[in-house]
């Protein structure tokens, strides 16, 4: 059920990009469902899109989870690739969410 609930609030996040381009895609969506899902956690996380724009040749999704200065840093190829990096670090982390 939570797989569910996570993949839910993803297809919301993704939605939720307004004057986002392929090239230069929102990260508004992915911190807006940290703020909803852990809002006690939502200035340790930090999210970057990087290398949106070359292709990795096989087109799969890429994320690193680092930490830099106290915050989770999640840099990713898209936005899924940003979100699959947070759902592994609050796992990873044993961060509750509000659910």
């Amino acid at each position: 059920m939570r797989v569910v609930q996570l993949l839910s609030w993803a297809a919301l996040a993704v939605g939720a990009r307004s004057s986002a381009t392929r090239d230069n895609p929102s990260i508004a969506g992915v911190e807006a469902l940290v703020q909803r899902r852990l809002p006690q956690h939502v200035n340790s996380f930090q999210f970057e899109i990087v290398n949106a724009s070359q292709p990795n040749g096989l087109g799969s999704d890429r994320y690193v989870v680092s930490s830099v200065g106290g915050k989770i840093v999640v840099q990713g190829n898209s936005l899924s690739a940003l979100l699959s990096g947070y759902v592994d670090s609050a796992n990873y982390n044993n961060i509750p969410d509000n659910s």
